[in-house]
């Protein structure tokens, strides 16, 4: 196996149309927030955390993916964090402070950035949580599901020999919804709101079972 190619179009590289992607799950769509699960949302009535991913496991292909959540009122004060643990609640990362988003929406979260790598194949619980200070309890937060499994040589070289207009949709053909999601997002922060990337982005986050997320960013703009 390989890590996943280098997906964002170049400096320069011009985006005609994006196609509509088609998200497969590679793992089923059983969902994991319930039972031993702590249920997605739970006091989201603070600052409205939710996670943009889905409620069942997902693939990433990269040992520090580029994840992606969201906030639906900016707190006036209070610490974000984000913990990750593994299928024996061992930490890979545990209570990293956060920097205080400055808006609404959609909050990227590059682990790369933060020097976070992840195992390779173990089923990974990732939360973001608000609490109103240090050492007081999560009063907002969320949870997403991931394992890492790299794409093959093959399926690398594909996506990467693809025009820009297809990585999209054939990252989500592969299960890779956080690539897929981020390579979006870092199109229409590059390239503007077009049509296309819109109708990519909106189709994404309702496979998800994000409608309201979706929603949400269409009456925004």
């Amino acid at each position: 196996p390989t890590s996943a190619p280098e997906v964002a179009p170049a400096p320069g590289e011009v985006l005609l149309a994006m196609n509509l992607p088609d998200y497969h799950p590679a793992f089923g769509r059983d969902p994991l927030a319930a039972g031993d699960w702590i249920v997605r949302g739970e006091g989201a009535d603070e600052v409205g955390i939710v996670v943009a991913g889905p409620d069942h496991l997902t693939r990433t292909s990269l040992a520090s993916p580029t994840l992606h959540w969201s906030l639906a009122k900016l707190p006036s004060g209070g610490v974000f964090h984000l913990t990750i643990l593994d299928e024996d609640d061992e930490p890979v990362v545990l209570d990293r402070a956060l920097p205080a988003p400055t808006r609404t929406g959609l909050q990227r979260l590059d682990l790369g950035a933060l020097g976070v790598s992840l195992p390779i194949g173990p089923v990974l619980r990732w939360s973001i949580a608000w609490r109103p200070s240090e050492d007081a309890p999560p009063a907002s937060f969320d949870f997403g599901w991931l394992r890492v499994v790299p794409l093959d040589a093959a399926d690398a070289a594909r996506i990467a020999a693809a025009p820009p207009g297809e990585r999209v949709a054939l990252l989500a053909e592969a299960g890779c919804f956080h690539e897929a999601l981020d390579l979006a997002l870092a199109t229409e922060a590059r390239a503007g709101a077009t049509p296309d990337v819109e109708r990519a982005i909106t189709r994404l986050l309702e496979q998800a079972g994000l409608a309201e997320l979706a929603a949400s960013r269409a009456g925004g703009r």
